[in-house]
């Protein structure tokens, strides 16, 4: 697996390519408003370059605001309907955590379904699964 870093694009969001798929972390592992204006703009970024996979892990995030939540879900609508970008998303493994119970209360882990995945490796080989033709690759 590479990995060679794409940088982040505005400073809140790191982005890496790993096997030809882009994974969006937060290093300073709360995802709020500043957070989720960066995943707006690094999505849209992303499809311009044409990126088509990526993964938004957020298995390290300890506080996920309101607005953090409506960027995912916002990101996530635009995958389901342009379908130009196949996206995955980790939650923190314990299942008592707060950022994992916030999208079980609000109904995305749902939505989200089998996108949601334990592990980045995981995540990554789900969306590779669908056979975009990615140019990165």
């Amino acid at each position: 697996m590479s990995s060679n870093s794409t940088g982040p694009h505005t400073g809140d969001i790191e982005i890496t390519m790993q096997d030809g798929v882009a994974v969006l972390r937060f290093p300073s592992h709360i995802f709020q408003k500043k957070e989720s204006a960066a995943l707006t703009s690094d999505f849209l970024d992303l499809q311009e370059k044409a990126i088509t996979r990526c993964v938004l892990d957020l298995g390290l995030c300890e506080y996920v605001s309101s607005d953090g939540l409506g960027a995912t879900a916002q990101c996530w609508k635009k995958c389901k309907e342009g379908k130009a970008i196949q996206m995955a998303l980790v939650l923190p493994a314990d299942p008592s955590a707060e950022v994992r119970n916030l999208f079980d209360i609000i109904g995305l882990s749902g939505a989200i379904g089998s996108a949601l995945q334990p592990t980045v490796a995981d995540a990554i080989a789900y969306v590779k699964a669908f056979g975009s033709n990615n140019p990165i690759e």
